[in-house]
């Protein structure tokens, strides 16, 4: 369950939030202006920190821990009992249009999501590493992780 709520939670966040399409929309054409403009309203958006830390957060604490029981079958079950009466009444229309629209946008929408989770993560852990280098040059210590 932590993993689906925090997977819509960073999903609305982002789609709410953040103005990504400019962004995305830049790096697929690879116009370095259209990248700059859209990486400006990326990070124009009010309140960017406060997001960002909480896309942070969510993102690192969605993850299903080792004593977890995460049942798929909750997810999977349901498919199936929806789709094949569906093809059996020859109704594939329908099952086209839902793969193609609801279920493809909320696709593009979970996936931008974490891709953009995955880029904040990035930047904390390259950001952490040089402060744990700088204090270990300080301090004449090494961070030990146990």
């Amino acid at each position: 369950i932590p993993l689906i709520v925090g997977m819509i939670a960073i999903a609305l966040i982002e789609g709410w939030r953040f103005d990504t399409d400019p962004l995305i929309n830049g790096l697929a054409t690879g116009d370095f202006d259209a990248m700059l403009a859209g990486w400006q309203t990326f990070i124009g958006t009010p309140d960017f920190l406060f997001w960002v830390y909480l896309l942070f957060a969510i993102g690192n604490a969605m993850l299903p821990e080792q004593h977890d029981e995460i049942t798929w079958w909750y997810l999977l079950v349901p498919l199936p009992v929806i789709i094949i009466p569906l093809l059996i009444l020859d109704l594939g229309v329908l099952v086209d249009a839902l793969l193609d629209g609801p279920v493809t946008a909320l696709g593009t929408w979970i996936s931008t999501a974490l891709v953009t989770v995955f880029v904040i993560d990035l930047f904390f852990w390259v950001f952490i590493a040089l402060l744990e280098w700088l204090f270990s040059l300080i301090l004449n210590r090494e961070v030990e992780y146990g």
